[in-house]
C-alpha cells in the first residue's frame, strides 16, 4: 500500500491541514481537512482517520455502566438514522458505539464502567460505506457486474471474518448500486465503518485512491481487541508512530513476553504484499523492556509510522488497548 498523505488548503505547523473551523465538540480540535488514501492492486489495509462532525457535546449528569444522560440535550432527536459513537473526555479514551436512546436525553451503551457523573462527552455519527466511498461510488472504485471483477471493501464483522461489499455496474446503461459479495443490494448509508476498525480494499485490478474528509480527533482512544487478528484504524492522520501510539515503554498495555510469538504483535503493511511486525519485548531479570521486530532486533519505535490501517495480533484474550494521540496535537 502506498503511503498515506494529508492534503489541505493550508498547513498548521507543517502537518495538520485547516479547511474550516468546527467548534461543536470538546473532543475535537476545530480542525477539519481531507486525507487521500492511496491503494494498489490487491489487498490494502486502510482506516478512516478523519471523522464525522459531532452532533452534541457537553456533560453527562448521570452515568451508569450501561446508560448515559445529558439532561440538557434531547439526544434522541439528534440521533436520526445509523449508529453513533460516544466519546468520553475524561482522559480514559473510552468510546462506545451507541445503538439506541430512551427517546430523550439518555443513551444505552455496552460498558461505561468507571465513568463518573459529570464526565464531558462528544457524540458523533459513525462513518458509513456511503459517506466514505459515495452513495453512487463517487470515490471511483473499479465497478463491474460481479464481485470478483470489482474493487471490494471488506469490513471486520467482529467475529474474525469480514462483511464484503462492492459497487456493481448497472447493465445496459442502468445506474449501478452497492451490493454484498452474494450479489444482494445493500443500503450503503446503513453500513457502518466505526473509526477504530480497519478497512480492507481488495483492488481489481489497478488500484486508485479515495479521499476522506472530516474532523480531527485529538483525544486518546481505548481500542477493544479480540483474540487473534484485529484489523484496526489508527484514528490519528498525522504523526502516529509505534512510540506515540503505544508508548515508549508500552504504556498501552500490550501483552509483552521475551519472544515475539508470546507477545501482542503490531503488523504494518510493507507495501509489497507482506508485513513488518513488531512487539514490545519484556526485559529479563527486571531489566526494562524494549521495542523489537519479529526477528528480535531492537528498533527505534519513534521512527516506525502507524499507517491508517494496521493489525494487532492479540495473544492474550480480549482486552482494551490504550492508544495515545500524538503529543503535538495538544492545543489544536
Amino acid at each position: 500500500m502506498k503511503a498515506t498523505s494529508l492534503k489541505t488548503a493550508a498547513l498548521l505547523a507543517g502537518t495538520i491541514g485547516l479547511l474550516a473551523g468546527n467548534a461543536t465538540a470538546q473532543a475535537t480540535s476545530g480542525v477539519v481537512g481531507y486525507e487521500t488514501l492511496d491503494y494498489v492492486s490487491g489487498f490494502n489495509f486502510v482506516g478512516a482517520r478523519l471523522h464525522e462532525t459531532p452532533v452534541a457535546s457537553g456533560t453527562l449528569e448521570t452515568v451508569t455502566p450501561t446508560t448515559a444522560v445529558d439532561a440538557d440535550v434531547d439526544l434522541g432527536a439528534l440521533m436520526t438514522g445509523g449508529r453513533f459513537i460516544l466519546e468520553i473526555e475524561d482522559g480514559s479514551g473510552i468510546i462506545q458505539v451507541v445503538d439506541s436512546t430512551d427517546g430523550g436525553t439518555g443513551l444505552t451503551v455496552a460498558d461505561l464502567t468507571g465513568v463518573a457523573n459529570g464526565a464531558a462527552y462528544t457524540l458523533r455519527p459513525s462513518a458509513t460505506l456511503a459517506s466514505i466511498f459515495g452513495t453512487a461510488n463517487e470515490a471511483g472504485l473499479t465497478s463491474a457486474a460481479d464481485f470478483s471483477a470489482s474493487d471490494q471493501v471488506w469490513l471486520p464483522d467482529g467475529a474474525g471474518d469480514f462483511n464484503k461489499y462492492y459497487f456493481a455496474a448497472g447493465a445496459f446503461g442502468a445506474a449501478g448500486e452497492w451490493k454484498d459479495d452474494a450479489g444482494a443490494p445493500v443500503a450503503a448509508g446503513a453500513v457502518d465503518i466505526i473509526y477504530t476498525d480497519g478497512v480492507v480494499i481488495n483492488s481489481q485490478p489497478a488500484g486508485g485512491s479515495v479521499v476522506v474528509t472530516g474532523d480531527l480527533v485529538t483525544s486518546d482512544t481505548l481500542v477493544a481487541v479480540a483474540d487473534g487478528f484485529n484489523f484496526l484504524g489508527s484514528v490519528y492522520p498525522v504523526g502516529a508512530t509505534l512510540e506515540s501510539t503505544f508508548g515508549a515503554a508500552n504504556e498501552a498495555g500490550l501483552t509483552s513476553a521475551a519472544d515475539f510469538s508470546a507477545s501482542d504483535q503490531i503488523w504494518v503493511s510493507d507495501g509489497a504484499g507482506d508485513f513488518n511486525k513488531y512487539y514490545f519485548a519484556a526485559g529479563a531479570f527486571g531489566a526494562a523492556g524494549a521495542w523489537k521486530d519479529d526477528a528480535g532486533a531492537p528498533i527505534t519505535a519513534s521512527s516506525i509510522g502507524v499507517p491508517s490501517g494496521y493489525i494487532i495480533n492479540n495473544t492474550a484474550g480480549p482486552q482494551n488497548v490504550a492508544t495515545t494521540v500524538p503529543s503535538f496535537y495538544a492545543g489544536l
